[in-house]
């Protein structure tokens, strides 16, 4: 990677086909006045993908938009706006697709291990062997927590919030 003066990552180049020496062909980041990052995109030229970012006057992210937007409201509410769908994330334990709630619940560890509509029935289930690899799961869940185990709760949520809105939509 390539550094500014302040010590803000500048380039990354995740794998072996993009640099950050010399002509640049890494993920390109740009930052506010107070080291905030506002801009990231795949590639320097042509990117595919791209992020902006804003925050409030207590530094706190407050929108990421990378295709879908998301507003973040206060520290236990998030809404993600993709098109005509809108999801809501309440501090990591329930979702809101649509207008449709579901809830998450964790195992002894802390992971999510199952999805269960509001009246309390399992929408999906997974179940972990030692060292986190997957024993046992249902529909796209263990897809979800393996993004989450690598991007973070927002991607858990997020996905998991296709799952329940798709899997309420098809009847199951």
């Amino acid at each position: 990677g390539s550094y500014d003066d302040a010590g803000d990552l500048q380039c990354r180049a995740p794998n072996s086909s993009q640099t950050c020496q010399g002509t640049q062909t890494g993920q390109q980041m740009s930052y506010d006045q107070l080291r905030r990052l506002l801009r990231w995109q795949n590639t320097t030229n042509n990117p595919t993908v791209r992020a902006h970012y804003a925050y409030d006057g207590k530094y706190e992210r407050v929108i990421q938009n990378t295709g879908p937007v998301t507003y973040y409201l206060g520290g236990y509410t998030e809404v993600t706006v993709n098109g005509s769908t809108t999801t809501n994330y309440y501090g990591g334990n329930a979702i809101s697709v649509n207008g449709t709630i579901s809830y998450l619940v964790n195992d002894g560890i802390g992971s999510a291990s199952e999805s269960l509509s509001s009246s309390g029935s399992v929408q999906g289930a997974q179940l972990f062997a030692p060292y986190g690899s997957v024993r046992f799961d249902t529909t796209a869940l263990a897809k979800a927590i393996a993004d989450a185990m690598i991007w973070g709760s927002a991607v858990l949520a997020a996905t998991l919030g296709s799952v329940v809105w798709n899997h309420a939509n098809q009847g199951n």
